[in-house]
């Protein structure tokens, strides 16, 4: 029934920013675990989004890319098919052909709430995020704040052209040596090559149903145009 609470994926509306917001938010969890889990989604939400086509448009996901995050995290079975997703990316987006991060929260709370309809929506969300987002976690400013602004941008630049791969070294050419250990992210791929660069498969991207992310790691076989002598990547 159209607007039914119980069935969000059938309401034509998107939730309102405070009802995301409680969504989430599990009684009792400490702000930690609730700033992780909205982390993790803006971290998902950001490795399979787009870039804008320019510097202030804000990164957009297209409905294939979001079909593909549910198929990635395993979220799909017979409850939740692809078809339901689809729907709740038209739900949520209505006649525009992208999601923003504001609306990927919101359509996350809805693909909860019809994956596990016997729970509070609340409940919904942290089986969700416990089931199949939680690998995705982990600690990766202290590693991204030892970049410079020139290679963050280089590799901000790349995300939208960028399949799921991972920056294994960025190479200080001055220095001869990595400036920074980026294979020391965590397991989830969250950063792209370099703008422009094209690359050929190392590794493959598996998963192990649905519990571990592994990296895809490429190779790069030329560069146009070519970066700053400092940004250019080197991997093993």
């Amino acid at each position: 029934m159209l607007g039914d609470p119980a069935h969000p994926e059938h309401s034509g509306e998107a939730l309102d920013e405070q009802e995301k917001v409680a969504s989430v938010e599990v009684p009792q969890a400490s702000p930690q675990n609730l700033a992780r889990v909205q982390e993790v989604l803006q971290c998902i939400f950001e490795f399979y989004a787009c870039q804008g086509t320019t510097a202030l448009q804000e990164p957009r996901l297209t409905n294939t890319r979001f079909t593909r995050m549910a198929m990635d995290a395993a979220l799909l079975d017979e409850r939740l098919t692809p078809a339901k997703v689809d729907v709740t990316f038209s739900r949520v987006c209505g006649s525009s052909p992208h999601m923003l991060l504001t609306q990927f929260r919101d359509a996350m709370v809805r693909l909860a709430a019809i994956k596990y309809p016997s729970l509070p929506r609340t409940e919904a969300v942290m089986q969700l995020y416990q089931k199949h987002l939680a690998t995705f976690q982990g600690t990766t400013k202290g590693v991204v704040a030892e970049l410079d602004q020139a290679v963050l941008s280089v590799l901000g630049a790349a995300r939208c052209r960028a399949l799921p791969v991972a920056v294994l070294r960025v190479w200080d050419a001055r220095q001869g040596s990595p400036s920074a250990a980026i294979s020391q992210l965590p397991p989830a791929p969250v950063l792209a090559l370099a703008a422009g660069g094209f690359c050929r498969p190392a590794a493959g991207l598996s998963m192990d149903n649905g519990q571990q992310w592994t990296i895809m790691t490429y190779k790069l076989c030329g560069m146009a145009p070519v970066p700053p002598r400092k940004c250019r990547e080197r991997f093993a």
